[in-house]
């Protein structure tokens, strides 16, 4: 190639069509490195300017192998002293500046293609040698398209890679598989470990002296029958994201956003879960007869499983399974129980020993009394309606006639970033904050709880042969766990329908190692003849 042209490279697939693929521009003094794979060994050969170059192989971030390259000799590596994986081969000049960089493996997808057929409709298992670790498994029907999506997912998007190939095959497929390296950012806004519903909102500050960064935003529900409250802190712009969970029903609950610092006055907002504004450019999408073919099979599926299914009317109420937020209090006084007085101050002072009213210049405050000995409290208390936190001298003012219930909890505690020096709880006749108002710091709204789960009765697919069995999906196990190396045999039912059929199985042994291995098999109808 001449130095400085820009060449393509065309590649002419099997099934059909060609593909073109840009080539970096030529350069004159450039580095290159042939990969040669083996049963035992891998063989690096450099070519290019190399002289005093610095070869590595990295390995989740770590250098697994470092040489110096004085030659253009081979470099010979045993497998075995390589992680099994995908590694990272990279070439870099006397300067340390990186000329290359590419996947190097030193794993495989292991396919096995089984002889005998099942029959549909049938108790099946698969026997599968398996290294003690904790493994996904799911058998499911080959579409007529995989092969060929799966071969473009891995060439354009991402590093997902074709089954039945050798580590040649994989080497010269990851030639067009550009590694691209970002540095790891100090924080991140959005976790995986988010694990239910999320609400993300924003603080604005209703003077000019008040900060909005590293508040406590707390989410109450007040429509369920226990306290259900979460907290997250602002950043530096008063955005939030608030994880919660929550009953599901499908339908609205009330629902509160609050700021429990009453001495600064905020105004809140919550965002939209969808982006209104992007930059985001996609491709337009191309579907071919294979996967229209695909489409027309399962549209037929859904309309067969849609006549036989059955809904169950179900007229218990949604058991709630979530978790109280303060599961236990150490005193509990039911109004009704005592004399009720014209003010809240005066049952504090009459019966309510847990804790009292301070008032100072005309400013009244609650104060608990620690149970801990030698601790005493140096926070103020945090302050509950109906699980809402509301100011302590606003609440002072409210009408006790309102008041079901208090609960106190006369400890340090901690829900998420809020700490107080202890909790007390009021619960109103009618539980929806008996017409206290807020002057700020508080949203109110009505929040869509999650879809509860359909419950479907139908009779057994293998008693009634009379009802169709058009699942594609015949198994799946999202936790294996094998505790002793051995066999491992893997039950399950075929369905009416027949074709290829695989099972994938996914995990890492307990030493680390990533399993990635596919089963395939034919699944068919009896001859009785």
């Amino acid at each position: 190639p001449e130095a400085g042209k820009q060449y393509q490279l065309l590649i002419e697939k099997p099934e059909g069509g060609i593909e073109f693929f840009d080539l970096p521009k030529a350069a004159e003094n450039s580095v290159g490195l042939n990969v040669a794979h083996s049963a035992d060994f891998i063989t690096l050969t450099p070519l290019g300017d190399i002289q005093f170059s610095q070869l590595t192989i990295n390995h989740q971030g770590k250098v697994v192998y470092k040489k110096r390259i004085e030659s253009k000799s081979a470099i010979r590596i045993a497998r075995k002293d390589l992680p099994e994986d995908i590694l990272e081969v990279s070439l870099a000049d006397a300067g340390g500046a990186q000329k290359l960089q590419a996947a190097l493996f030193n794993t495989n997808i292991e396919t096995d293609v089984l002889q005998e057929a099942f029959a549909t409709r049938t108790e099946a298992s698969l026997a599968q040698q398996l290294p003690s670790g904790n493994y996904s498994v799911s058998i499911r029907k080959v579409s007529e398209s995989q092969p060929l999506q799966n071969h473009s997912i891995y060439a354009k998007t991402g590093l997902q890679l074709p089954d039945n190939l050798n580590h040649t095959e994989l080497q010269y497929l990851s030639f067009f598989q550009r590694i691209e390296q970002k540095a790891i950012p100090e924080q991140v806004s959005f976790m995986p470990e988010y694990r239910y519903e999320l609400l993300e909102g924003s603080l604005k500050a209703n003077g000019d002296t008040t900060t909005i960064d590293d508040k406590n935003v707390v989410l109450s529900l007040t429509g369920e029958d226990r306290l259900n409250m979460s907290v997250a802190r602002t950043d530096k712009d008063g955005k939030f994201i608030l994880e919660y969970q929550t009953v599901p029903r499908g339908q609205l609950t009330p629902a509160h956003l609050t700021v429990p610092d009453f001495e600064n006055s905020y105004s809140l907002e919550i965002n939209s879960n969808f982006m209104e504004e992007h930059d985001l450019e996609f491709s337009p999408i191309t579907i071919d007869s294979a996967q229209l073919e695909d489409i027309r099979q399962r549209s037929i599926i859904s309309q067969i499983e849609n006549v036989y299914f059955t809904p169950v009317i179900d007229s218990v109420e949604i058991e709630n399974n979530v978790p109280s937020t303060i599961p236990v209090f150490n005193a509990h006084y039911e109004f009704d129980d005592y004399t009720r007085f014209r003010t809240l101050k005066e049952h504090f002072v009459e019966y309510i020993q847990v804790a009292g009213v301070r008032e100072r210049r005309g400013e009244k405050r609650f104060i608990l009394y620690s149970y801990d000995a030698g601790f005493s409290f140096e926070a103020e208390p945090i302050v509950l309606l109906d699980g809402v936190p509301v100011p302590g001298n606003e609440i002072l003012e409210f009408s006790p006639y309102r008041i079901k219930s208090l609960d106190a909890f006369n400890r340090r505690y901690f829900l998420g970033s809020l700490v107080a020096d202890g909790i007390l709880s009021f619960t109103t006749i009618e539980g929806n904050l008996g017409g206290f108002t807020f002057d700020s710091n508080h949203l109110a709204f009505e929040l869509l709880t999650p879809q509860s789960e359909d419950k479907v009765a139908r009779t057994s697919l293998q008693e009634d042969e009379r009802i169709p069995d058009s699942r594609i999906q015949l198994l799946w196990l999202p936790s294996l766990k094998v505790d002793q190396d051995g066999m491992q045999a893997i039950r399950f039912n075929t369905s009416d329908i027949e074709g290829d059929f695989e099972m994938v199985i996914e995990g890492f042994t307990e030493s680390g190692l990533p399993v990635s291995m596919v089963k395939r098999f034919e699944v068919k109808q009896l001859n009785n003849e």
